[in-house]
Formats: C-alpha cells, structure tokens, sequence
C-alpha cells in the first residue's frame, strides 16, 4: 500500500462534500483493462474535479496518482494521465480556493515524468503529457523555455497529424 494512503488528509470533501477514498483513487490507478480504468475514470472525474470545478480532494487525488504513476498499466496510466489534465485546467471551487494552484505545484514537481513520457511513451500518448506540459509552461514561467524545447522536439516523433497540430497551437500560446 502506498504511503500516500496513511499521511494525506482524506477528509478532504469532492463535489456534492463528497468523501473521496484511497479505495477510490487506487482503483483507477490499479485498473488492468480499458472497462476498469473507464469507470474508476468517471467516478473519481465526477467527485475530485466537476463542472469545471476542482475540489479539496483533488490534492489527495493528484498526489496519489503522482506516486504511483510510474507503476501503472498502460490503460490506467493514460485515464490517469487524463485526469491529471483536467484538474490541471479546473478553477478552484469556493471552498477549496487554493486546490488549483497546489495541484500545480505538484504537477510542476512532477514534471520530468512528464518530459520522459513526451520522448519514450507511446506515441498515442504524446497528447496527453503535450496538455501538462503545456499548462505547466502556461502556469510557472521558468518553465515556459523547457516546455516549449520539449514541445519542438517531440514533433519530430511520428504522431498522429491531429497530435501534429495540438503541439503546435500549444507552442503558439506559450509563444504568447
């Protein structure tokens, strides 16, 4: 069991002052198929970030995932990966106004996890490590330069054409 489990505060309330368990956030993480991986998704989407809205137990959820991260499957890693990114982009509900921000910051801590996916992981992957790197060089300024040296590097991979133009819009805004 991780030890993120016994020293984070799971009080911490989701959306409707929803309790979200360690129980919750492992199924997601510990998910070995696509159905698993979906629903834990949905559930642990609707509790720590909704409507836009990220909530206290957000943090938990980040800092959790975070951890386990590397030790993921593939199908768990990328609903991961993609809650990771729609906290990223939330605003702070009234009741937690700093949760953003701090999810940021342990996202930014994060980072070389993110800068190793965008060169060594699969290359139907690349979109979701192009979101949080480019919030992260959108959000923490010092990190704009390398974000942007990653972005340009990782077009010379071979993507999706799709992919191809999320990493360029991305590099325009942080060209901004």
């Amino acid at each position: 069991m991780p030890w993120e489990v016994s020293i984070l505060d799971w009080d911490k309330k989701g959306a409707d002052n929803l309790v979200v368990t360690p129980d919750q956030v492992l199924e997601l993480i510990e998910s070995t198929d696509e159905e698993q991986a979906t629903k834990a998704y949905w559930k642990l989407d609707g509790s720590v970030c909704s409507n836009g809205l990220a909530y206290g137990a957000s943090l938990n959820a980040v800092n959790l995932i975070l951890v386990m991260l590397p030790n993921c499957s593939a199908v768990a890693k990328r609903r991961c990966l993609e809650l990771l990114g729609q906290i990223s982009v939330c605003e702070p509900d009234v009741s937690s106004p700093s949760v953003v921000q701090e999810c940021l910051e342990e996202l930014r801590l994060s980072s070389w996890y993110f800068l190793h996916g965008l060169q060594f992981d699969i290359p139907e992957n690349a979109w979701l490590y192009v979101d949080l790197v480019g919030v992260l060089g959108e959000k923490f300024s010092g990190f704009k330069p390398r974000a942007k040296s990653y972005l340009e590097c990782v077009l010379k991979r071979n993507l999706p054409a799709n992919d191809i133009e999320m990493i360029q819009n991305t590099l325009a805004d942080l060209s901004e």
